[in-house]
C-alpha cells in the first residue's frame, strides 16, 4: 500500500487554497506530489518528485512497515490539539520513525507535535 508521507496546507495570495500530499510507492521507488482542493478533496494536479527528497527523513522500509501512517498520526494530533494540522512531515531519528505535525488551533495559536510511528503516541507537543 502507498503511503503519505508528507502533507501541507498551501494558500497562494488570492487564490485558492491546496494541500499538498507527498506519497510513496509500495517498492519505494516513487514519489508523487498530489495537490488536493481543499474543499472537496478532489486532485488538481500530480507530479513525480525526487526520491532523494525523503531519504533525509526516513527510510522507504521504514515508512512502510510503520504502525502509524500519516493519517492516522494527523487525527492523533488533530484530538489531542482541538485544531487542524497544516503541515505534517515523516521524520526518523536512527532507527525511530515520527510524525512532526504543526497545529492550528480554534484561538488562532499553532501548536507543534511529535507523535511515535511506533506506537501512534504524542511524545511531545508545544
Amino acid at each position: 500500500m502507498a503511503r503519505a508521507i508528507d502533507a501541507e496546507l498551501e494558500s497562494k495570495k488570492g487564490g485558492t487554497a491546496a494541500y499538498a500530499v507527498e506519497v510513496l510507492s509500495n517498492d519505494g521507488k516513487k514519489l508523487t506530489e498530489y495537490k488536493l482542493d481543499v474543499n472537496t478533496g478532489h486532485t488538481r494536479a500530480a507530479k513525480n518528485e525526487s526520491i532523494e527528497k525523503i531519504f533525509t527523513r526516513a527510510k522507504p522500509q521504514d515508512i512502510a512497515s510503520a504502525p502509524t501512517s500519516l493519517i492516522d498520526a494527523i487525527a492523533a494530533a488533530e484530538q489531542h490539539t482541538g485544531g487542524k494540522v497544516i503541515d505534517a512531515e515523516t521524520e526518523s531519528s536512527g532507527s525511530q520513525m515520527r510524525y512532526d505535525l504543526k497545529v492550528a488551533k480554534p484561538d488562532g495559536s499553532t501548536e507543534k507535535v511529535k507523535i511515535e510511528a511506533a506506537t501512534g503516541k504524542v511524545v511531545s507537543a508545544k
